[in-house]
């Protein structure tokens, strides 16, 4: 069941009669007025999780059969996210993933590169 509560939103403060399930700590109550608060801060913080969601299932539907691989490339995206890091590169398998940003865009790239050696 739905109930309506009042959440406070983290960044500007301001107090906001949100729709939450019933039962919902303050925590949850505060989360959903900051997703509905209009203040610049929350709607950057709105824009930048709406980026990660989609880098995630981005990363979820190229990488459906290893969870290894998905769990890495997952926190790449979240440490250039957070800035912790510009750029990672890693080679899983066959490809080589790239994980950075630029604009205030997540960029993925994949490549595959095929080599082959002979020795006699």
């Amino acid at each position: 069941m739905i109930v309506e509560k009042t959440g406070t939103c983290k960044f500007c403060k301001q107090m906001k009669t949100v729709s939450v399930p019933e039962g919902a700590d303050q925590e949850t109550c505060d989360a959903a007025a900051t997703d509905a608060c209009e203040c610049p801060e929350a709607k950057e913080e709105h824009r930048r999780r709406m980026k990660k969601d989609a880098a995630f299932t981005y990363i979820d539907n190229m990488l459906d059969k290893n969870s290894y691989a998905r769990d890495v490339l997952k926190a790449a995206v979240e440490g250039v996210m957070n800035k912790a890091v510009g750029k990672v590169s890693t080679k899983i398998d066959k490809y080589t993933y790239t994980v950075d940003a630029a604009d205030g865009e997540i960029k993925i790239k994949r490549e595959f590169k095929e080599s082959q050696e002979e020795s006699f």
